[in-house]
């Protein structure tokens, strides 16, 4: 690490060392000795300050906790569930690669594992897509509108435990997340600690 305090001086040049009266044994004017006090209290205080810089504010395990909302913002993470600092900082670490994998069995997989749920399946409708009949109002028949309906899908999870209100928020927040932009989420349904199933819309 370089001194601030033995290179703060030979940026003002000769011109003062030699019209200062004001020299010190070691040939040191006045300007001089108070820059060496600044330049040293800038290696003592600041620099410290700017190496940690990446790891205080973008290491996720390491930053600090008053730049974790920043960050968080900055992702476009809305995570409810993981209210936890310990929980917020992985997320923070590992949110790059869940947006990889976003909109795929893989991502729904591995952000319901988190919270030890398991994807039991993802079920498909089928629609038929080709020309209006006659009336031109067929809801079935939607292939020369602007663009196709999205595929509309069911998710069925297990080993739910006891579903609070902060454990269904976080449910349909990563649901949310993961939604493809072809996709619509028409239902998802859970087995419960309580032993029987509901289902949400």
């Amino acid at each position: 690490m370089f001194s601030v305090k033995e290179i703060i001086y030979s940026f003002f040049g000769n011109y003062f060392n030699e019209k200062d009266s004001n020299k010190d044994s070691n040939g040191k004017g006045t300007l001089e000795r108070y820059n060496e006090i600044v330049g040293e209290d800038i290696d003592d205080v600041i620099i410290q300050h700017i190496e940690d810089m990446v790891k205080d504010n973008l290491d996720p395990q390491e930053m600090l906790s008053q730049f974790l909302s920043l960050r968080e913002s900055s992702l476009g993470i809305d995570l409810t569930y993981f209210s936890t600092e310990k929980w917020r900082r992985k997320t923070i670490k590992y949110f790059p690669k869940w947006v990889r994998m976003k909109g795929t069995r893989e991502g729904l997989d591995l952000m319901f594992g988190i919270l030890g749920i398991t994807v039991n399946s993802v079920t498909l409708s089928t629609s038929t897509f080709s020309f209006d009949d006659t009336n031109f109002d067929n809801p079935d028949r939607v292939f020369d509108m602007n663009c196709n309906n999205c595929v509309e899908y069911e998710l069925a999870l297990g080993n739910i435990g006891t579903l609070t209100p902060e454990l269904k928020r976080a449910i349909e927040n990563i649901i949310q997340f993961n939604q493809p932009i072809n996709a619509k989420l028409l239902t998802w349904q859970g087995s419960f600690d309580n032993s029987f199933n509901l289902s949400f819309n």
